[in-house]
């Protein structure tokens, strides 16, 4: 296997590339336990890749938009400056059969969908709090409460965007890229 490693990228395991298949290899039944504290331990720290924690998919490198873009390491990097896998247009032809073979990573991406409806709930109360404030205000008045020192509106404006960030980059993952080659299933 060490052969047909060719390095690393981010993908976006909670709404994946129509193709990725989980399990082809390996269909182990999601343990419901393991995920709920794999999630729980999203929640204190989830910003930072490792190699060793990578999930594994194999493709054929003809398939990527930017076969260069592969990094050799994502080992300290922050998940944003990952490249994402991204594919040609015979590429995202070639998975639409389930061909892209995701090797690892069933639970964590398991635990990611429920992590990321964590933080989609608390974007939802962040917007209600928004539209509380500012419902029934016409704009002039709404950019006054944006404007004051200590204002409420601002504040939870604030944390929509950083929820919103947050959960774009919550969906991703760094996967280790290997070359499926020519094998064919029989």
């Amino acid at each position: 296997m060490q052969s047909a490693v060719l390095g690393y990228l981010r993908m976006n395991v909670v709404e994946p590339p129509d193709g990725a298949v989980w399990g082809h290899f390996n269909n182990r039944p999601i343990n419901h336990d393991w995920t709920q504290a794999l999630c729980k331990a999203f929640l204190q720290f989830k910003e930072s890749c490792s190699d060793a924690h990578s999930m594994e998919v194999a493709l054929d490198p003809k398939w990527l938009a930017d076969p260069k873009a592969i990094l050799p390491t994502v080992q300290g990097m922050s998940i944003a400056e990952v490249p994402l896998m991204e594919f040609n247009p015979d590429g995202v032809h070639a998975i639409k059969k389930d061909k892209l073979w995701m090797l690892s990573g069933n639970h964590r991406r398991v635990a990611l969908k429920l992590y990321v409806e964590t933080l989609q709930t608390e974007l939802s109360k962040a917007k209600r709090a928004v539209q509380n404030i500012t419902q029934k205000r016409c704009d002039d008045k709404v950019t006054k409460l944006r404007m004051a020192p200590d204002s409420t509106l601002k504040e939870a404006e604030d944390v929509v965007r950083v929820l919103e960030a947050k959960i774009e980059t919550s969906c991703m993952w760094t996967v280790k890229v290997y070359d499926r080659g020519t094998w064919h299933e029989s």
